[in-house]
């Protein structure tokens, strides 16, 4: 009996992971456990007392989903995630009050600096003027690097986070705060195009990440991005980090060679 119940709620709660992982509907993200309770209370009555108006095969579709309902609920209330992520080695930080603190600091700073961006390069450095720029505490897939789509094929997501900033951005006026720099007019920094912080909204768009290994700043609009799967999150892909652990040396550092000329 211990063996039945084990293989029952072992198998209810892969088939309510698989719902919902291929259910992706605004309303079973919103309520899931609610909707759960909907389809286990339909099935059961309908299983319990309408049989004679039920065919065969619609009875084991009817008691599949009955069970797919009690995995889901299960699923639900126990967060048990059957969905490959990508691998993250770097710690999950909380946004503490004084990095908001340092972020509102660092826009109202007068040391900022104004321009048209002429060039972007990535989802996260670009040119204004003679200078790089690379967004702070934020990174992005290399050009080169590809991933993952919700059908499983390939495509060039390195190529599309690049294209999202260019859309947000090229040929506009960018207001940015340094936080770094190498002394050769290649900055780390915070920039505003108008009143929109473009870190947050590279990662809120799903085209970049939270680079917690600087600061969990943006960590709340990554886990907005992923619930919603938008950009990277609509599939699968592997961290820009660990994709260039066998890559050459970063985009950054063979750019700022070039702005040294």
């Amino acid at each position: 009996m211990g063996v039945f119940i084990l293989k029952f709620f072992l198998m209810s709660t892969i088939l309510g992971g698989m719902l919902k992982a291929y259910i992706d509907w605004p309303i079973v993200h919103e309520y899931p456990k609610t909707i759960a309770a909907i389809v286990i209370t339909i099935c059961f009555l309908l299983i319990t007392f309408a049989p004679k108006f039920l065919g065969s095969f619609f009875k084991i579709f009817l008691i599949i989903l009955l069970v797919a309902g009690l995995g889901f609920l299960l699923y639900c209330l126990t967060q048990v995630d059957f969905e490959s992520k990508p691998a993250n080695d770097k710690k999950e930080e909380a946004v503490s009050m004084e990095e908001i603190e340092k972020m509102e600091e660092l826009a109202q700073s007068k040391d900022s600096l104004v321009g048209i961006v002429t060039s972007v390069r990535s989802g996260y450095l670009f040119k204004v003027g003679d200078s790089f720029m690379k967004l702070y505490a934020i990174d992005g897939p290399d050009p080169r690097q590809t991933c993952r789509d919700s059908r499983d094929q390939k495509y060039p997501c390195g190529s599309m986070s690049k294209e999202a900033l260019e859309r947000l951005i090229l040929k506009k006026e960018v207001v940015c705060t340094p936080v770094g720099s190498d002394g050769a007019h290649n900055y780390i920094v915070t920039c505003r195009v108008g009143k929109e912080d473009v870190g947050a909204a590279m990662v809120l768009s799903g085209w970049a990440l939270a680079d917690r290994a600087v600061s969990g700043v943006y960590v709340p609009y990554e886990k907005e991005a992923n619930f919603a799967h938008k950009g990277l999150w609509e599939g699968k892909f592997v961290a820009p980090w660990d994709w260039r652990k066998n890559q050459p040396k970063g985009v950054f550092k063979k750019k700022s060679k070039k702005g040294k000329k």
